[in-house]
């Protein structure tokens, strides 16, 4: 099946959705999947913010001026590029707050702020991916993972000053392949064992809460996210299979391994990028084929159903 898709994300209070192509970028209304604006090619990697006219991207080296070292940044209202952020080695994420703008690159994880783009901070890259990065932004913790510098462990750290560690998970990083916050920074998912299983830590208590198991072959990640209340987590990954995990609160001594309560099979090749609603009975999101997906969790019949599928003006 052909993919369309490059990247898909999501503004930090889900209400759009961010996709780059070949043809150009896009931004589509999270409830429908209507198209909300249209811009050019040149683009890999995308973030977004709800209440801002800025448009972060990176470079998809397909054109001496569109460098997958360069970061852009792009003006939805005049419609241009106001600023272009160069880098010594290939941008490979990018995460965008209110408060603070992070480059993941091959070589290095930069930091800039917000009121006028300009580097505050510059750590060395141990990992050389951008798996173990997670941010997330509440009214009173601003929190990022990053690996440490020898890559032993998994640092949390305060993304105002990524050198305070507020504290430290002793996985080596090159293990987690995918790390996520829920939305109230309460609970952080760690991904380990290729993507068989993932470990669920409480922030607030600073302990292992439950282990969680997705399968039996090894997979990659390609998303994770909370549902508002933090009730449920989703994941997806390049097997297809969309499962749903109940958070379990309570930590569990034995470390019995749970499975996921919901699942949904997708067809063979298709990827889904989604993400819970505020009510967190709705997933949205967009698949690599260029298609709008809305799911439905059915707590009587205790599945996924696919209630809707469309195409994206693309």
């Amino acid at each position: 099946m052909t993919t369309l898709i490059r990247q898909v994300t999501f503004d930090q209070v889900i209400e759009k959705i961010a996709v780059t192509t070949k043809k150009g970028f896009s931004l589509y209304d999270y409830t429908n999947g209507l198209i909300l604006y249209h811009g050019p090619g040149g683009f890999e990697h995308i973030a977004i913010l709800s209440d801002s006219n800025i448009v972060v991207l990176s470079g998809d080296g397909s054109d001496p001026k569109f460098a997958k070292s360069s970061v852009f940044l792009w003006n939805i209202e005049t419609n241009e590029i106001i600023k272009t952020i160069e880098h010594t080695s290939n941008v490979i994420g990018i995460f965008f707050t209110t408060d603070i703008l992070v480059v993941v690159q091959e070589q290095y994880i930069t930091f800039y702020n917000t009121s006028n783009f300009e580097q505050i901070f510059n750590l060395v890259n141990s990992t050389g991916t951008k798996d173990q990065i997670s941010i997330v932004q509440t009214t009173n913790l601003s929190l990022i993972t990053l690996p440490s510098a020898d890559g032993k462990s998994l640092n949390v750290c305060d993304f105002h000053d990524p050198a305070y560690i507020l504290g430290t998970i002793n996985i080596p990083a090159s293990e987690v392949t995918y790390a996520a916050f829920d939305r109230h920074a309460e609970f952080l998912a760690i991904v380990i064992d290729s993507g068989r299983s993932i470990n669920l830590w409480s922030f607030d208590k600073k302990q292992f809460v439950s282990k969680y198991k997705r399968g039996t072959f090894a997979a990659k990640i390609t998303g994770l996210v909370f549902d508002n209340m933090s009730n449920y987590f989703l994941m997806t990954s390049s097997r297809g299979t969309i499962h749903v995990f109940q958070v379990q609160r309570i930590p569990d001594p034995k470390r019995a391994t749970i499975r996921s309560k919901y699942s949904l099979e997708l067809p063979k090749g298709v990827d889904l990028t989604c993400c819970f609603d505020a009510a967190g009975y709705t997933i949205n999101g967009i698949n690599s084929s260029g298609q709008f997906n809305k799911l439905r969790v059915d707590l009587e019949k205790g599945m996924l159903d696919l209630v809707e599928e469309k195409p994206i003006d693309l």
